[in-house]
């Protein structure tokens, strides 16, 4: 009995571990689709907009992330933007990444001018409308399930800080 709960544990492991590197390996060619819902400050300027700018860590401030050239190793980052809503001092956007570095939708937005509405770390500070975090949220994610190759799509609802400051 314990040689084949033993064969079957290393058969879950194999699986396991074949499941990570199949989603790792979608994520390194940027086959998963994740998209956010933000409010980010200000009117922006068109409907849509394809963000390439590279993103490293901030020279001073080691704890953020920055535009950095890519000759001073900032690394290739790409946010696709569409408007969703326009409001007299604000915009609602959907922000697809088409890769995932750190904060950098956060450091996108606040490069182009219009940072994320309160976000207190890349420069909006708190806006009339409080929130405990800036108003960013992950709301829809697709990505082929290993092994099945089924192809799952997850979307939430806009939470609860989205609603307030809309």
């Amino acid at each position: 009995m314990e040689d084949i709960e033993k064969l079957l544990n290393d058969k879950e492991k194999e699986n396991i571990h074949k499941e990570i590197t199949d989603l790792a390996n979608q994520i390194k060619e940027h086959l998963i689709i994740k998209k956010y819902h933000a409010i980010i400050k200000g009117n922006y300027n068109g409907d849509t907009d394809r963000i390439e700018l590279p993103i490293g860590r901030h020279p001073t401030q080691p704890q953020k992330m920055w535009i950095v050239p890519t000759e001073k190793g900032g690394k290739e980052s790409v946010t696709i933007l569409k408007v969703l809503e326009r409001f007299k001092e604000a915009t609602y956007v959907e922000l697809t990444l088409i890769t995932g570095r750190t904060h950098q939708i956060r450091v996108h937005m606040s490069y182009m001018k219009h940072p994320i509405y309160n976000d207190t770390m890349y420069g909006s500070g708190q806006g009339r409308v409080k929130t405990e975090e800036q108003v960013l949220q992950s709301y829809y994610l697709q990505f082929t399930k290993p092994i099945t190759n089924e192809r799952i799509e997850l979307e939430i609802e806009p939470d609860e800080k989205l609603n307030k400051v809309l």
